[in-house]
C-alpha cells in the first residue's frame, strides 16, 4: 500500500487546509456527500460487478452527488481523485489482489475502528479521507488486518512448506467471491499465459 501525507493515504494539504466536500468537474466546484459509509455503498458497487458499467455509474453518481454534474465522465475523474484521497499518481498496469469487501468485511472493520480508535462506525459521520487513513493506521495484529494479509499474502514468498500451507488454508478460507464475469476470467488466464512466454 502506497503511503503520503501521514499514516499512509491522506494529501498532507488537506490537513491544514481541511478535508474537500467538493470536487471539480469542468471548472465548477460541486457539493458531494463525504461520508465514509456512502463510500463504502460505492465500493460495493464496483467491486460487486452486480450492475453493468453505466447502471453502476448512474447508482454512484446518484449516491455522491445532490446535484448532478452534466459531464460524466468529468464527474467520475473527480470522483476517482476523492476515491483515491487526493492521490494524482497511480500505479497502473499491475492487477491487485482485491483485500478486503467493504460489505461482507464490515463487522471485522466496524470492530477493528472499535478496538483500535474507540469509533462505532455505526453511530459516527466520517470523512472518508479519515476512514481511509485510520484504514492505513490499523494494527497487524487486529483481526481485519489478519485477515488481509492472508489474503494478499503472495504464498511463492514464504519460506518454508509449513508456512506456505498454513497461509493456503486460510486464503482459501477468507478468500472473496469471485465476482468476476468468464469472459474477465478467461481474459485474466490468457494475460497469465501469454506472460509465460
Amino acid at each position: 500500500m502506497k503511503e503520503s501525507g501521514f499514516c499512509g493515504g491522506v494529501n498532507l494539504k488537506s490537513l491544514f487546509y481541511g478535508l474537500p466536500h467538493t470536487v471539480e468537474v469542468d471548472g465548477i466546484e460541486y457539493a458531494i456527500n463525504t461520508d465514509f459509509s456512502v463510500w463504502i455503498e460505492v465500493e460495493h458497487i464496483f467491486f460487486s460487478r452486480k450492475y453493468g458499467e453505466g447502471e453502476a455509474l448512474a447508482r454512484v453518481l446518484a449516491l455522491v452527488f445532490p446535484v448532478l454534474p452534466h459531464n460524466p465522465e468529468g464527474a467520475l475523474r473527480s470522483l476517482l481523485w476523492f476515491y483515491s484521497a487526493g492521490e494524482t499518481d497511480t500505479e497502473g498496469g499491475s492487477r491487485t489482489v482485491q483485500a478486503y469487501d467493504p460489505v461482507l468485511d464490515f463487522g471485522y472493520l466496524w470492530g477493528a475502528f472499535l478496538a483500535e480508535f474507540g469509533i462505532d462506525l455505526c453511530d459516527c459521520k466520517m470523512h472518508w479521507w479519515k476512514f481511509k487513513t485510520l484504514l492505513t493506521c490499523l494494527g497487524e495484529n487486529c483481526r481485519f488486518s489478519q485477515i488481509v494479509g492472508y489474503r494478499t499474502v503472495d504464498l511463492s514468498q514464504l519460506e518454508t512448506a509449513e508456512k506456505r500451507k498454513f497461509y493456503g488454508r486460510m486464503k482459501r478460507k477468507f478468500r472473496l467471491p469471485d465476482n468476476r464475469t468468464e469472459s474477465e476470467r478467461d481474459e485474466e488466464i490468457a494475460e497469465a499465459f501469454e506472460d509465460l512466454f
